[in-house]
């Protein structure tokens, strides 16, 4: 999925002329429509998942911006008449709708980004309630290019009863990376690249509102990220009240002989903090200046042991290169 920054020279004009509701072309040539939501729904949330179906065409991604191929093409979604995105996909996440009417139109295009000859546009009009509940990813900007392998995700909620907020890497499928109920939390062990970050509000017994309230971003982790692994234990492992970490740095050095001094001025040099449930200075709980560390007596039960770069003179480096994994400790040394 490509957002509006890719779709701004697409006119409006162009999508609305002989714009109608349902299915957009003729019986035989190619066609696109809104299969859900359907025309006149109301849909409880601030996201929507967009069904389309296609006839007569390919949806195909893999050329989007090269060559036309006869065939094949991909769509673009217009919210109140703004480019929102484009897709190859059956699906497509619509975000940040305000509360009140909208109108969400998908039009077929050629890989040169030239409308599919004879396809007319497809459009529905939603409410969304006043009441309903909205989740947005404050920060990191979408687009962004993050310099740690860490995304620091800040998020504001409307008409959220107090629950948790799953994120999810370049699928909503599968278990989710990160759950939490700050309104800043971390997302972990990005590899470089691009990447979607999604983000769905989930009730205190951990279902998922339905329908979903969703967000997401896309961020770039440089290849020359820095990076903070914990390689031992595994996330999820059972350790004693001691346990020795092992982590890995990459595109940075450890050297406790620096600690204390001056700032590394391209911040690639310094140590790292250890922090249990949580990793913001009152959470810390040892400082690290090798490749592995023993703890000191961590409670017993399930936590959540972070460790995060740092400066030599134990400033922040933003963004902030954290990693994170969760033990059960059992008693004992």
């Amino acid at each position: 999925m490509r957002r509006c920054a890719w779709l701004a020279a697409v006119a409006t004009v162009t999508l609305l002329s002989g714009c109608g509701r349902g299915s957009g072309g003729s019986s035989s040539g190619p066609a696109i429509s809104i299969a859900s939501p359907k025309d006149g729904d109301s849909v409880n949330s601030s996201s929507v998942w967009i069904d389309v179906h296609v006839a007569g065409v390919t949806l195909d991604g893999s050329d989007i911006g090269g060559v036309d191929v006869a065939g094949h093409a991909h769509y673009h979604v217009y919210v109140d008449g703004n480019a929102v995105g484009d897709s190859a996909d059956p699906k497509f996440l619509v975000t940040r709708l305000a509360p009140g009417a909208h109108e969400i139109s998908v039009r077929l295009f050629q890989n040169d980004e030239q409308p599919v000859a004879g396809a007319q546009p497809s459009q529905v009009s939603i409410t969304i309630p006043a009441d309903a509940p909205s989740v947005a990813i404050q920060l990191p900007d979408d687009g962004a290019s993050n310099e740690a392998s860490a995304a620091e995700l800040t998020l504001g909620w409307q008409n959220f009863v107090p629950g948790y907020w799953y994120a999810f890497v370049d699928s909503v499928a599968g278990n989710p990376v990160t759950i939490s109920s700050d309104a800043t939390d971390v997302v972990p062990r990005l590899t470089p690249g691009w990447h979607d970050l999604y983000v769905g509000l989930h009730h205190g017994d951990g279902t998922e509102y339905d329908p979903p309230v969703l967000d997401d971003i896309r961020v770039q982790i440089p290849a020359d990220a820095r990076t903070i692994q914990i390689v031992s234990p595994a996330d999820g492992a059972t350790v004693n009240q001691s346990p020795t970490l092992t982590v890995k740095a990459t595109n940075f050095t450890i050297d406790g002989d620096m600690a204390g001094g001056p700032a590394d001025p391209n911040e690639r040099i310094g140590h790292y903090h250890v922090y249990v449930d949580g990793y913001d200075s009152h959470d810390m709980w040892q400082e690290g200046y090798e490749t592995t560390i023993v703890l000191d007596h961590i409670p017993t039960g399930d936590h959540d042991i972070y460790v995060r770069l740092m400066n030599n003179d134990h400033t922040s480096i933003d963004p902030k290169p954290v990693d994170r994994i969760h033990v059960h400790v059992n008693p004992g040394d």
